[in-house]
């Protein structure tokens, strides 16, 4: 596969529509060479090492591990509370079946 793309490629065929020769002069736009990417990484990272987006950080990571601890909590006390009303895991039951037409059930 990569070796059909770099003779597009050095053939100067366009990536969507391979039958298309593009001209000998031609040169990629401006915009295309720009990375969206690594410009939004680099102003991520700015903003990152400012003081108050560290503190912002510090804040939602104990938020969310308190509320983590919150949630385990709130299960041991779940899990207690179900022996306590299903000491033996409830009563046993059955479940029979017959056969079933879907279509003449339906109407």
């Amino acid at each position: 596969w990569f070796s059909l793309d770099q003779r597009r490629v050095e053939d100067t065929r366009d990536g969507c529509i391979c039958c298309w020769k593009k001209k000998k002069d031609w040169k990629p736009s401006a915009c295309s060479q720009k990375s969206l990417l690594q410009l939004v990484f680099i102003k991520l990272a700015w903003l990152l090492l400012k003081l108050p987006a560290k503190i912002f950080v510090l804040l939602v990571s104990f938020a969310l591990l308190g509320l983590g601890i919150y949630g385990s909590v709130n299960l041991r006390n779940y899990l207690e509370e179900k022996e306590a009303h299903f000491p033996n895991g409830g009563q046993s039951s059955s479940l029979y079946f017959t056969d079933l037409e879907y279509s003449k059930d339906l109407l």
